[in-house]
């Protein structure tokens, strides 16, 4: 006796799977632990008279862990928009980064104006200017209105406040740079060696340590770590790394 076709038709829906679900691109570990990392290590660097200091890598290389975390921003950079770039185009990609250098100069801009009203705050109540120069900000309520343009063009930095400015000038400069990089990645990363030499500038720990290596050492790590993986027919390593790595920033 045959078999109902309901049942027929149930178990062949069954039996033939559907088409495979799309990969949903995961955020990569590796890269926000080592970034992490580097984000504690600046942190402990700028703590005074901090014992700990003693164990962060600016004591035993030729840097220190803001160029770690330079290098592993621009690593990430060209591994997202450099696929963005090859599979949409220059001018897509060119637009993402924009997109996200704006981004990162509002959070800038935003975190400076709350920056200046603590520390404008503090100063006032306590009657004692030594929190505006310790922090950089005295020109700033001496003169506020050239101190506000200049932060707008990102010359004016109070302190610690110098990475956001930092990779907004690399972001808005990458687009050329991964184009290049695409094409002829060892005449980019010449360039940037070239660009380093020419303002490499030694100079001493605060605490004595070994020299370090300055100028435009931050901007050699992003422009050098996002030489790694943008083609990857140039070696195995940016291979297998993006087989396995799909970050998102």
């Amino acid at each position: 006796m045959s078999r109902p076709l309901s049942a027929k038709a149930s178990e062949d829906a069954v039996a033939s799977p559907g088409p495979p679900a799309a990969t949903v691109p995961t955020r990569d570990l590796r890269l926000d632990l080592f970034r992490g990392l580097a984000l504690w290590l600046i942190f402990l660097d700028h703590i005074p008279s901090n014992a700990v200091s003693w164990i962060t890598i600016r004591n035993y290389g030729f840097s220190d862990a803001a160029e770690m975390f330079v290098f592993i921003s621009g690593y990430t950079a060209a591994l997202v928009y450099g696929r963005a770039m090859r599979e949409r185009g220059f001018f897509i990609a060119t637009a993402r980064i924009l997109r996200r250098a704006w981004q990162i100069y509002a959070a800038h801009i935003f975190l400076f104006v709350i920056f200046t009203a603590e520390i404008a705050y503090v100063t006032t109540s306590f009657d004692n200017p030594l929190y505006a120069e310790e922090t950089r900000i005295l020109d700033f309520l001496e003169r506020p209105a050239i101190a506000l343009v200049q932060a707008l063009l990102l010359k004016f930095r109070p302190a610690a406040m110098d990475v956001l400015p930092l990779y907004i000038v690399l972001l808005v400069g990458f687009p050329p740079l991964l184009w290049l990089l695409r094409r002829l990645p060892l005449a980019a990363l010449a360039v940037s060696v070239t660009l380093y030499a020419l303002r490499w500038e030694p100079t001493r720990t605060d605490s004595g340590g070994l020299t370090q290596l300055r100028g435009s050492c931050c901007s050699y790590s992003g422009r050098g770590a996002r030489s790694a993986p943008v083609n990857a027919r140039h070696g195995s390593f940016a291979r297998r790394w993006s087989r396995h790595s799909r970050p998102r920033i």
